[in-house]
């Protein structure tokens, strides 16, 4: 076996060019976002300050008092909102248990209502 030299090691001339030529890359880069940023964040404040309802939107959106006058309302909507999903999810629950249930029975007291397979198979991938 042969000894090795137990020296620093030291990157190549060549390395350090390149780690020297992915900073300038980095540093381009980096300032490229930075003006793109500022100029479509700029544009964007413009066309929205200067657009014809900025009034209305301002005198309403940020109005803090207007905010706490409908919050209420808003609150109420948000409820009636998550019980109607937790309803429909429970309903989409049972109709896919029923459905499961449906196709794999084999218990002939079920065969009447056999006729329900096709139907419901459609009804579910509509909902889907």
């Amino acid at each position: 076996m042969t000894e090795r030299n137990n020296s620093a090691w030291s990157p190549s001339s060549r390395e350090l060019e390149r780690q020297k030529s992915r900073r300038v890359i980095k540093r381009k880069q980096a300032l490229i976002a930075i003006f793109s940023s500022i100029l479509v964040l700029g544009t964007l404040t413009i066309v929205l300050v200067t657009s014809p309802g900025w009034e209305s939107v301002k005198s309403t959106f940020f109005d803090i008092g207007y905010g706490q006058e409908v919050l209420p309302l808003v609150a109420k909507g948000l409820w009636i909102n998550l019980q109607l999903t937790f309803i429909g999810g429970a309903a989409i629950g049972v109709i896919a248990l029923g459905l499961a249930l449906l196709r794999t029975t084999k218990s002939p007291t079920l065969t009447p209502f056999a006729f329900w397979q096709q139907p419901m198979s459609i009804f579910s991938v509509v909902l889907l």
